[in-house]
């Protein structure tokens, strides 16, 4: 069995460790989690992006369809509740790393499959479809 830890994090967006946004509940970022198997070199990036609901209707018209891909969704910002919840879903275990990479691009858009994104004609953006 392989067992999967999150080797490390990274914000192009915000500096994640320290964040302290000035609206707790009006913020989105994007994250990129580094998930290996547990004693084995190597790792893969999974990106997502975390905001509130107060973010998506402050940045989208009501026309907009979110669709919630690869997103997770907060009330507050709360760095210990947000890195308890990725960690509970990116830490996990498979028979091998196809079958654990797999499961985990549900929970974040993995480098290795950004084939979906290119089917919508660049109208989605952050797990969401423009009204184009």
């Amino acid at each position: 069995m392989k067992r999967t830890i999150i080797k490390g994090y990274h914000s192009p967006d915000v500096n994640f460790g320290t964040l302290c946004p000035f609206e707790k509940e009006d913020f989105g970022f994007f994250l990129q989690v580094f998930v290996g198997v547990d004693n084995e070199p190597g790792e893969e990036c999974f990106d997502v992006f975390i905001c509130t609901p107060r973010w998506i209707e402050q940045h989208y018209s009501k026309q907009t369809i979110v669709l919630g891909l690869h997103s997770i969704i907060v009330q507050e910002y709360d760095y210990q509740r947000i890195i308890r919840a990725i960690e509970e879903l990116f830490c996990t275990e498979g028979v091998n790393w196809e079958e654990v990479s797999n499961d985990l691009s549900f929970y974040g858009q993995s480098e290795m499959n950004y084939k979906h994104w290119i089917q919508f004609k660049n109208s989605v953006k952050c797990g969401v479809i423009s009204d184009v």
